[in-house]
């Protein structure tokens, strides 16, 4: 398989690392991806969506592969890992954190706690911002501050037009 065109640290089965960086938080879940891009910024995240359009493979999106039923992995897939996209900016003047997508929550709340703010995740510090966001964003404090999403004021989304039907 040529890798061409991906950027990142690219991960293939070829990697000794390939081994351990395969597996997901639950270690029940034993898929094979083709390849793991790790991301530096949202261009990696472009490109490695463009290659897998060129070359008819599925993606999975991983930022911290604590998905319990193992969504983010698979066999023979390309798995986007965001792990790397990890910066936390505060905007102390605005009252607004700027957050990356592989940004743990552990990380987040320490980053904003040191700030003088509260941060209403969930309960998990290891559990990747984007994941939570997507999922809505449930955690101890929602009733009182609503969800995650519900404190969302935008977000940055790579856009892409599915080829796969034509595979």
């Amino acid at each position: 398989m040529n890798f061409q065109g991906l950027t990142g640290k690219v991960i293939t089965p070829f990697d000794k690392s390939h081994k351990v960086l395969r597996l997901e938080y639950n270690l029940a879940i034993n898929k094979f991806p083709l390849a793991i891009v790790y991301c530096y910024n949202y261009i990696d995240v472009s490109n490695a969506i463009k290659w897998c359009n060129q070359n008819c493979i599925e993606l999975r999106i991983r930022t911290r592969g604590h998905n319990y039923e193992g969504y983010s992995t698979d066999t023979g897939v390309l798995v986007i890992d965001t792990s790397y996209m990890n910066k936390i900016d505060i905007d102390t003047k605005r009252d607004i954190a700027v957050i990356q997508a592989g940004s743990m929550l552990g990380n987040i709340y320490s980053q904003l706690a040191d700030k003088g703010y509260a941060f209403n995740g969930g309960t998990c510090p290891t559990v990747g911002i984007s994941g939570l966001v997507l999922g809505g964003g449930i955690g101890l404090s929602c009733r009182n501050f609503g969800l995650v999403t519900d404190n969302l004021l935008e977000m940055q989304i790579v856009w892409f037009i599915c080829k796969f039907s034509l595979c």
